[in-house]
């Protein structure tokens, strides 16, 4: 059986804010939000964030390896059938709820010819450079601010307990 608990509540006990869903579910001893049909994933890695376009999506926060908080979420790629888990320790990601949401900047600049016969491509920035994080902020806050998009979840700024 399951119960209903206030997010909000619970994510200010573990440091998260209040910026996720309003409800969440209890199954056993683990603490999961309701499933969102639709959401698209901003995820970023050492050169930026790219767009993921996902359905079926929950998540969950437990223990994993030395973190106490760790966020584990579930879903499913669109257009594909199999399940995926992914573990959000200090990767940034943020959800948002529906598809169809724009491309982040890119990572890459355009393909530059060196010879007749070859042509070279490099990322933007140096990876790990902070203007990565800079860009991507002023591009979320603009669309945001433009389309009202609804934000599930936002795990930039998440620090786990360790």
């Amino acid at each position: 059986m399951s119960q209903k608990w206030n997010l909000k509540a619970f994510n200010k006990s573990i440091g998260m804010g209040t910026s996720y869903t309003d409800r969440i579910v209890i199954i056993g001893n683990k603490i999961m939000n309701e499933i969102h049909e639709k959401a698209t994933f901003y995820l970023g890695d050492l050169w930026g964030y790219d767009r993921i376009e996902t359905r079926d999506v929950s998540w969950i926060f437990e223990p994993y390896a030395q973190h106490h908080n760790a966020a584990r979420i579930e879903y499913t790629v669109r257009g594909k059938r199999k399940r995926k888990t992914a573990i959000i320790t200090t990767q940034p990601l943020v959800i948002l709820d529906g598809w169809g949401h724009p491309d982040p900047p890119p990572k890459y600049s355009p393909l530059e010819q060196t010879s007749e016969n070859f042509k070279t491509q490099s990322t933007r920035r140096p990876s790990c450079d902070p203007e990565w994080e800079h860009e991507f902020n002023a591009f979320l806050n603009g669309y945001l601010a433009g389309y009202k998009a609804t934000v599930l979840a936002d795990f930039r700024n998440k620090v786990t307990k360790q």
